[in-house]
């Protein structure tokens, strides 16, 4: 059985990307390399991580 994709609203996407571009900048500032797809799957992570506390 596969999960539905979930679709985020407008206001929930920037704050996905902004996230995303956050985690990329603070890496590249302590000079780590941290891909686009690197930062969405540890914000996958923490996201799981959350859902499972609630």
């Amino acid at each position: 059985m596969r999960k539905k994709k979930q679709t985020l609203s407008p206001e929930r996407t920037e704050l996905y990307n902004s996230i995303l571009n956050s985690t990329i900048a603070s890496g590249n500032l302590e000079g780590i390399n941290i891909t686009k797809e690197d930062a969405q799957k540890m914000l996958q992570r923490v996201l799981i991580k959350i859902e499972k506390s609630l």
